[in-house]
């Protein structure tokens, strides 16, 4: 999972052109740290509807960050500085 982000995370850093990039990486960083923080307590709200409650909505994170990785457009040859 982790290797998969780093793909996710190289991949939407070239999305942004150059005068850009520097402040939406920090953003995301900052969001990704807050992110691992708040998952513990995350999980343990989704494990009261059951064992099985954290699995089922990482399933459903994953399925959607899939589905929108998929349908991100290609940015092979582009110049991104226009």
């Amino acid at each position: 999972m982790s290797m998969a982000y780093m793909v996710i995370y190289t991949y939407t850093a070239e999305l942004y052109n150059t005068k850009i990039r520097v402040l939406s990486m920090g953003f995301f960083n900052f969001i990704s740290k807050i992110s691992g923080v708040a998952m513990p307590l995350v999980v343990d709200v989704f494990y009261s509807f059951g064992p099985t409650g954290p699995f089922i909505i990482f399933g459903l994170l994953s399925l959607i960050s899939s589905i929108s990785i998929y349908t991100m457009k290609d940015t092979t040859n582009m110049d991104l500085d226009d």
